[in-house]
């Protein structure tokens, strides 16, 4: 994974012993940072709403000699968090870096959104940051080796979009959980 040839200079950093679990990894930014700490010699965990994604996304990271594992969880759910998180431990030993990337968006006015919209929205960009970050820092703190939990939030968070009403409001409320 080291010797493939990125299009940007990236500073070298070694993971080499770290597990990184990322929710959201199948797709978009949450794969590139997938790929960011694989370059770097980590133990990557990527996971998303769908095992085939997860499979093939961990093969791609496994095929110049990383090391990952794809596990299937529905963020929105409490249950799938836990059981990604003992996943984690139980094929890497640890959870030393949680990567909260999962989100979605409903592009809506607000007069034309449902009920349905706002739950989807905020049960996956801010319930799942919350809960991710609870179980994974309860297992760093039971494991003394401590670690980090990175949050992906949103210039939305900061500033209004027409028809992300929704989106943004669960960027700020993840921006201000975090800083709180």
């Amino acid at each position: 994974m080291i010797n493939k040839e990125w299009p940007v200079k990236m500073t070298s950093y070694d993971f080499s012993e770290k597990t990184v679990l990322i929710t959201g990894g199948t797709k978009g930014i949450g794969y590139a940072v997938a790929m960011a700490f694989a370059r770097c010699h980590a133990n990557v965990v990527i996971s998303g709403r769908n095992q085939e994604d997860c499979d093939r996304k961990a093969s791609e990271i496994c095929a110049p000699g990383g090391r990952a594992k794809g596990i299937r969880a529905d963020v929105r759910k409490v249950e799938d968090i836990k059981r990604l998180v003992r996943e984690t431990v139980a094929c890497f030993g640890s959870v030393d870096i949680l990567v909260n990337c999962a989100g979605i968006a409903a592009t809506k006015k607000i007069v034309d959104l449902e009920e349905e919209d706002y739950d989807n929205v905020m049960d996956t960009n801010l319930k799942s940051v919350l809960f991710a970050s609870k179980e994974a820092a309860k297992e760093m703190i039971q494991s003394q080796r401590g670690g980090k939990i990175i949050q992906m939030a949103s210039i939305g968070g900061l500033k209004g979009n027409n028809g992300l009403s929704v989106y943004g409001a669960s960027k700020a409320a993840d921006m201000g959980s975090t800083c709180g």
